[in-house]
């Protein structure tokens, strides 16, 4: 005898509401899952379609709050689908190492002398979110303007246009093995540039607080400055965490926290959401998250020197 789900009664009005109030979830998760962009649309709407499913059979009675349970859906739906598109090469794109690269000037009839040979390998499974997910981290710095041309270029047309390499390759009328292996080279480079781009040069300060600088540009430098802030302190939160995952006593204090914060934490751990994002997730302030993070975190800084937490069974857990 098969067992059925449960249903609960709900009208269509309270299913929209609990939808909307994990939308910027969807997408979020849709993002970071590598999913190539030209994919995307469908998946997430194939994601919404799972969540509104799930809003007939979520009982809160069992302890688990709705953006929780809405998550789960979410994973094991992009899990899924990536089951079943495991056989198709997406053109991805992976940061294998941190190599330095001249600006962009290769001949477009064939690859730049003395490249590896896994230029020559079909790309990673990584898809081309890695790039997207890249450029997402950086555009605050104004990265692209420091990129040649020719990277440049390259960067547009995968995160604006969402072309793939193939769609590339007809477009510029350039060959596929060439703008699969300058695109690898993009990548390095943008990896390159956003890792530098924390630091706020003394020229920019100074710029930003002369009363000779008109008002709306000491804005928009003040709106870089803050965003560059939140990239730091992102990366510094989430340094500690994984300091923390290693430390005695850290498994007791995610215990102690609620549902989505566990939820989050474990998250930033495995590098799915920012900081901000997570705030956004929780109906939270992002002084509050951080609060909370920074607290978890302390764990790994009183003195505690067993490792008694493996990362990757604390996240899969």
């Amino acid at each position: 005898m098969t067992a059925t789900a449960t249903t609960i009664a709900r009208t269509k009005a309270e299913r929209e509401a609990m939808l909307m109030q994990v939308q910027k979830a969807i997408g979020a998760e849709v993002r970071c899952s590598g999913i190539v962009p030209r994919h995307r649309e469908d998946v997430e709407q194939d994601v919404q379609v799972a969540v509104w499913q799930a809003t007939e059979k979520f009982d809160a009675t069992r302890g688990v709050k709705w953006s929780t349970y809405a998550i789960g859906v979410m994973k094991n739906t992009l899990k899924n689908w990536k089951a079943n598109h495991h056989h198709e090469d997406d053109g991805s794109i992976r940061n294998k190492d941190s190599d330095y690269f001249d600006k962009f000037a290769w001949p477009q009839d064939q690859a730049p002398s003395g490249h590896h040979t896994e230029d020559d390998e079909p790309l990673d499974d990584e898809t081309m979110g890695t790039l997207a997910t890249e450029v997402r981290r950086t555009l605050a710095g104004g990265v692209l303007s420091k990129l040649g041309a020719g990277h440049r270029r390259l960067v547009e047309l995968v995160v604006f246009d969402r072309l793939s390499p193939d769609q590339i390759a007809v477009q510029l009328g350039h060959p596929l093995k060439s703008v699969r292996v300058n695109l690898k080279a993009a990548v390095r480079a943008l990896c390159r540039i956003g890792f530098t781009q924390h630091a706020v040069s003394a020229e920019e300060i100074d710029n930003a607080t002369t009363s000779k600088v008109p008002a709306e540009q000491r804005q928009r430098s003040n709106e870089l400055n803050r965003k560059r802030s939140h990239l730091a302190v992102n990366a510094q939160v989430v340094n500690h965490l994984d300091e923390a995952a290693r430390a005695d006593g850290f498994t007791a204090e995610l215990a102690r926290l609620d549902d989505d914060t566990r939820t989050v934490v474990k998250a930033l751990l495995a590098r799915d959401f920012t900081i901000d994002e997570a705030a956004e997730l929780l109906g939270e302030s992002r002084r509050a998250v951080l609060g909370k993070l920074r607290k978890v975190s302390a764990v790994g800084r009183k003195g505690a020197t067993a490792a008694t937490v493996d990362q990757g069974e604390l996240i899969a857990r």
